[in-house]
């Protein structure tokens, strides 16, 4: 009588991983096998070998072990890599006057995004790429005809997962919600400004259709440890945002304050003078009115730290903590996150005083805060010129 066994999910699960990582560790061996013995040149050939298997079904020879050297399989790899670069950016839309694309890498960030001060084009490290395509899609809308001097020749567009308002940054990083972006602004006067915004949103759903249909088990346990994360976070809003407040965020906002006065003043207020003043011939009378403004916004407590705030950080936040978990507790990335182990007061406390971290912290306090303070700055400007029209 032959005996049945039963195998669970869990141990059909454990033996295919098993068997995956017995191919995995076997191929490996074979190709330094080939590196060492045929290569020509062990040292470097050893060097591509996660190369290899990376674009081994773009290889022109499907097993490396008919490559005749090191140096014939670096050539056919530098190919691969040349021709893979042009997809790097997705053009979206082109004319003569503009060119609206999505960055796909990190690299195509930094060459596109070049001359701006956005932090996903800093080119000594790829933290803030990663976290901006984490959590949203990127655009940048590049018009070609204005100098690069003109803080208005790039703009960047974010369109968030959350659903919340996307963010529109010029070249010098001054940052508004769409619902504030001016109508005289270099997008908005673009005569096909809400077909281009339809494609865009277009392209970002299909983007995250496609993560949810193809999403790894990894990715889908990092999704998931983050929501933990974010309601740890949320639970503790009080104690964390008092933690905050003794690190110098109240600096931080001061800093921004005026940084959003010193833009608008520069940038935005002359598409924004009040219908009287346009019949002037007298520029002191507008110098007057832009100093008067001036000290109204220098004088205007607008911006605080408050639950709106915190609320904002959460989401860049908790993913700046789960990347912070997994290096500190060297978590595997495909390992579920046990909430009662984390004490994530202290969590964010040591991540604000790591050295590793402290500068990305940093860049997460200042995006969202310099997001609230040019706003507010809009808006109180606004109700300024209302007053003085009336």
């Amino acid at each position: 009588m032959k005996r049945i066994i039963r195998l669970t999910e869990s141990d059909l699960t454990r033996i295919v991983k098993q068997v995956i990582q017995e191919q995995s560790e076997h191929v490996k061996n074979l190709y330094k096998s080939w590196a060492n013995k045929r290569s020509g040149n062990p040292e470097e050939a050893l060097k591509l070998m996660d190369d290899v298997f990376k674009y081994q079904k773009k290889l022109s020879k499907k097993d490396f072990a008919q490559y005749s050297s090191y140096e014939e399989l670096r050539r056919d790899l530098v190919k691969i890599k040349s021709e893979e670069r042009s997809t790097d950016a997705t053009k979206l839309y082109e004319d003569g006057e503009l060119l609206v694309l999505a960055a796909n890498t990190w690299e195509a960030s930094c060459k596109y995004g070049a001359g701006s001060k956005w932090c996903t084009t800093a080119r000594d490290t790829d933290s803030n790429w990663n976290r901006h395509n984490q959590t949203g899609t990127e655009f940048f809308w590049i018009f070609k005809n204005k100098p690069q001097n003109d803080p208005n020749h790039k703009f960047s567009y974010h369109i968030k997962i959350d659903g919340s308002d996307p963010d529109w940054c010029n070249a010098v990083n001054n940052c508004m919600s769409t619902r504030r972006l001016p109508k005289e602004s270099y997008p908005k006067q673009h005569p096909k400004y809400n077909e281009i915004i339809e494609k865009l949103q277009e392209f970002h759903n299909a983007r995250d259709m496609k993560n949810v249909n193809q999403i790894s088990n990894t990715q889908t346990v990092q999704f998931e440890n983050q929501r933990i994360i974010q309601e740890l976070i949320t639970e503790n809003a009080p104690q964390i945002m008092r933690l905050l407040m003794d690190n110098g965020i109240s600096k931080t906002i001061m800093d921004n304050y005026e940084m959003a006065i010193e833009s608008y003043l520069d940038t935005e207020v002359y598409d924004n003078l009040p219908d009287d003043l346009y019949d002037y011939d007298d520029d002191d009378a507008i110098e007057e009115y832009i100093s008067d403004l001036e000290k109204y916004l220098q004088s205007k407590d607008i911006i605080t730290f408050d639950r709106d705030m915190f609320y904002d950080m959460i989401e860049n936040l908790s993913y700046l903590v789960y990347n912070f978990l997994l290096d500190r507790n060297n978590f595997n990335a495909g390992e579920y996150f046990d909430e009662q182990d984390i004490d994530i007061v202290g969590v964010i406390n040591d991540l604000i005083n790591d050295n590793n971290y402290r500068n990305q912290y940093e860049e997460v306090i200042h995006e969202v805060v310099s997001l609230v303070a040019s706003d507010e700055i809009y808006f109180a400007a606004n109700n300024f010129r209302d007053k003085y029209e009336k």
